[in-house]
């Protein structure tokens, strides 16, 4: 359905959050700032080795979007997740920007992070990137 009366179809999910462990409701407007991946597993690696994954942002309106900050959600994130953020200040209509996302576990057992996009320009805003893996 049109949730904010935007004349877009919307949807509405449930779904499991990977890191709290409980349930969540989305309602999920269309926005013009896609996120190739906003769910990362790295899976198990040993100790001080390291894995990294992409998430790219593009702009798919015809609008530019501000993006005001891109970071970890807590104030002292686990160190075992790092952030290379690619992207400037503005995403112009068509551009994309890549996020560097590593995993170098620094203990062994389940690890987690979320790193938050806040952006303006288009509705939607933050979205969430959530990764999880373990140390051994």
């Amino acid at each position: 359905g049109d949730f904010n009366g935007d004349g877009k179809l919307d949807a509405v999910t449930f779904v499991q959050d990977l890191i709290r462990e409980k349930p969540i409701m989305s309602v999920l407007l269309q926005t013009n700032l896609g996120v190739s991946q906003t769910i990362i597993s790295y899976g198990t690696f040993k100790v001080g080795t390291s894995s990294t994954q992409t998430s790219v942002l593009t702009n798919i309106g015809a609008s530019p979007i501000a993006i005001s900050s891109i970071g970890f959600t807590f104030e002292a994130p686990d160190p075992s997740f790092t952030l290379t953020n690619g992207c400037g200040a503005t995403l112009a209509p068509g551009a994309s920007c890549t996020l560097g996302l590593t995993f170098t576990p620094q203990k062994k057992g389940a690890l987690s992070a979320q790193v938050r996009i806040n952006y303006s320009g288009t509705v939607g805003n933050p979205q969430y990137i959530e990764m999880v893996g373990d140390g051994n």
